[in-house]
């Protein structure tokens, strides 16, 4: 009697529609999730997207993303979820400004200098990608105050979006990409490393190679976990095909021309983590430019045991939690991390149709992903 009790309480919680307040609960399936708002949203929403999520020394974790009436009016908000709580904070606002639109926030903690960065993209309302300039904030006390946003980089048209990742010799790398307009309105992957083991107190502290292929973007880069010797990058597709790959051997100096992979993408974001066994965890809508409403609805997980070569997947999110689906959904932009504890944390842009955007909050393991009866192998 007591366990159909819990299965009928983990059913009744599945199916019950989002509660908008941080609050991480049970959605009965082996995922815990929460739902994140804006600290005051006007008129009782708010459009959210583009999170990024990182993680503290102790465990806790931080994220950001963009928030405000619509993507061209928007501010950068910044909410943690301490070790052991349940509840992530309420959200507040870190930078704006009038007539700007703050977007694309990215987080990196480094645990050489002990001080947690936010990066984020800054331009006139409505002025478009290539008129965007990269800001920069820091913390020393964990996201507990923080300086003043500043212009990082000179370059006009550089789009931030995953994660810095470290070379072997401790220096940084960061993946980005260009939207200016000296390539016919082409979007470029760049790849940036730094010449010291800390974050550089400006663009200037970094060298800059363009990759070779134009419409793609938004690099995720990470070192093989088994060929140590070769990072890879996946990349967002400007045609809504596939992701495509490219590898360096050189530590980022140099990279492979990107080709195609089988993983399809419709045009959206994607984000790739080595988990702490020697596997690999991927973020990505499972669709291409074909498919209805611009494919961003499932969200999928693969997990990767020999470096990308296949994958297995498995939907995260497929049509809205709790409620049925009424049209065009939006499950996309997700950001992916893993604790020590082995638990997989991801953050992503979720949106039923009718509803304006916020961000999901999802935790789970990698036996979810790999166990389940509806997970699929794919080759790439």
């Amino acid at each position: 009697m007591r366990a159909f009790v819990a299965l009928a309480v983990a059913a009744e919680a599945s199916a019950s529609p989002p509660v908008y307040d941080g609050q991480i609960r049970d959605e009965g399936n082996g995922l815990h999730s929460a739902y994140m708002v804006l600290p005051n949203p006007p008129g009782g929403g708010a459009d959210n997207h583009a999170a990024t999520i990182e993680m503290l020394p102790d465990g806790s974790l931080v994220s950001a993303w963009f928030s405000g009436p619509h993507e061209e009016e928007a501010a950068i908000v910044f909410s943690r979820l301490p070790k052991g709580s349940t509840a992530w904070t309420k959200s507040t606002i870190v930078s704006q400004e009038d007539k700007k639109t703050n977007q694309n926030p990215l987080l990196f903690y480094d645990e050489k200098t002990k001080i947690l960065h936010l990066f984020h993209t800054h331009a006139d309302q409505d002025s478009g990608e290539g008129e965007a300039e990269v800001f920069h904030l820091s913390s020393k006390d964990e996201g507990l105050t923080w300086s003043e946003p500043k212009k990082y980089f000179d370059r006009k048209g550089i789009f931030i979006r995953n994660r810095i990742i470290r070379r072997k010799d401790g220096t940084l790398l960061w993946p980005y990409y260009s939207t200016s307009g000296h390539w016919s309105n082409c979007k470029v992957p760049v790849v940036a490393w730094s010449h010291s083991t800390t974050v550089p107190d400006s663009g200037s502290g970094w060298t800059v190679k363009e990759m070779k292929q134009g419409d793609l973007e938004q690099p995720t880069c990470w070192r093989q976990p088994h060929n140590t010797k070769t990072i890879e990058c996946y990349f967002r597709d400007c045609g809504s095909e596939s992701i495509y790959h490219a590898e360096s051997t050189d530590e980022g100096e140099t990279f492979s021309d990107p080709q195609k992979t089988t993983l399809p993408n419709p045009g959206s974001g994607i984000e790739g983590y080595p988990l702490n066994n020697g596997d690999l965890v991927l973020a990505y809508n499972p669709t291409d430019g074909n498919s209805p409403c611009r494919g961003r609805d499932p969200l999928s997980i693969g997990v990767s045991s020999d470096d990308g070569k296949t994958w297995k997947s498995r939907k995260i999110q497929d049509g809205p939690s709790g409620m049925a689906s009424q049209g065009c959904n939006q499950f996309s932009y997700p950001t992916i991390i893993q604790t020590p504890d082995g638990n997989i944390h991801t953050m992503y842009t979720y949106a039923p149709e009718g509803g304006h955007r916020t961000i999901k909050y999802v935790r789970f393991t990698e036996d979810w992903v790999t166990s389940g009866q509806d997970s699929n192998m794919i080759s790439v």
